[in-house]
């Protein structure tokens, strides 16, 4: 894993991955499918991704977090493309609305595989940008 500030970008982080046309397809649909959580829960600026020597880059900010935020982001990418590997298909989706962001992210995240008190702060991290509440798709009526 390298974290790497660049010229270009406030903050690059590339991970050790290498995925084949099938992972990578995934990779994309999942993140396609994710783009408006996503983008706002890690404060994206785009959402591409490099394939370098080095593994799999994503350039998706022009700013530079603290650590505790880049430890976060490091944490969740690596989870994502474990799962785009692991899973065997991803069904397209249209975008929806979405009512409540921190409940869809946080089941988004369980999916993912950061359930558990050792991913607690990265959650944390991650779904403070965005509204509603975690434990509750709808609101108490």
């Amino acid at each position: 894993m390298n974290t790497t500030q660049a010229d270009t970008y406030g903050l690059v982080v590339t991970l050790p991955a290498t995925l084949d046309g099938g992972e990578l397809t995934r990779l994309h649909a999942l993140i396609d499918a994710k783009a408006d959580l996503i983008t706002t829960s890690l404060h994206a600026s785009r959402l591409d991704i490099t394939i370098t020597d080095e593994g799999l880059s994503f350039p998706w900010w022009d700013h530079l977090p603290d650590f505790e935020t880049i430890t976060a982001y490091t944490e969740f990418l690596t989870k994502l493309v474990a799962y785009a590997k692991r899973i065997r298909r991803t069904v397209p989706r249209r975008p929806k609305s979405v009512v409540n962001e921190k409940y869809e992210m946080r089941a988004f995240f369980y999916r993912l595989g950061l359930g558990g008190s050792e991913y607690k702060q990265v959650r944390k991290v991650l779904l403070t940008p965005l509204s509603g509440h975690s434990a509750w798709k709808e609101p108490k009526k």
